[in-house]
Formats: C-alpha cells, structure tokens, sequence
C-alpha cells in the first residue's frame, strides 16, 4: 500500500506539490471517486487512479520504440545537435531516458528508448 501523492508522484510527471493542488482542486480520482486528502493509501495491483481522463499506470520502466530520422545524434544530450530525446513525446520526457545502442547522425533506422539500466548492461 502506497500513498496516493507518492504514487502519482512516482508514476508521472507530477511533483508532490502540484499533485497536493490537483487533490485541492478535486481533480484526482480513486476508483471514480473524488480523492480529498493525499495520504489515502492504495493498492496499485487494483485501484484506478485519475488525473481529470488521464490514467495513472504503476510502470516500473519505459521502453520506447522510435525510427531515428537522419540529423539526431543517439545521445542524451549534445551541445550543437539534436538527440534522439528531442523526439520523445512529453509525457515521457519527465523519466531518465537513455538510448540503448548507437546509430550515426546520418544513418536512420529503429532505435530504443528506455530507462531500464539493466536492459543495457
């Protein structure tokens, strides 16, 4: 059993602070309930947690498939180019996402993205 601000916390791109005024502002469900305290505990295996229509996920890791066009470097980060991280959707950007192998600048071709260090080791 976990409390409902850290697993929301833990499972989106929410902080603890905004998640508190979301349950202020009666915008976090449980179980199509409207939840009126952050310490209410639940059980991520069967309760239904919302943000308005948005679905929170107990997701231990991400794993993102994408085709690398040519003009991104397979890098987290880079000073002069854009990575392959740039092309990841924003709900995901919030995660420690990493690329698992290596394409060149100008090569495309389907790459993974993960924050699974396991995966890659």
């Amino acid at each position: 059993m976990e409390r409902i601000d850290r697993f929301i916390t833990n499972h989106s791109m929410y902080s603890r602070s905004i998640v508190k005024k979301l349950i202020n502002a009666k915008r976090v469900y449980l179980n199509d309930e409207v939840v009126k305290k952050a310490d209410i505990k639940i059980n991520e295996d069967l309760d239904i947690v919302r943000i308005d229509d948005e679905v929170i996920k107990a997701q231990k890791y991400v794993y993102l498939i994408l085709n690398k066009p040519t003009g991104y470097v397979s890098a987290t980060k880079d000073g002069k180019d854009k990575t392959v991280l740039d092309l990841v959707p924003e709900k995901y950007k919030w995660r420690n996402l990493f690329p698992a192998g290596r394409l060149d600048k100008n090569t495309t071709g389907m790459m993974l993205i993960t924050d699974d260090r396991s995966f890659c080791t």
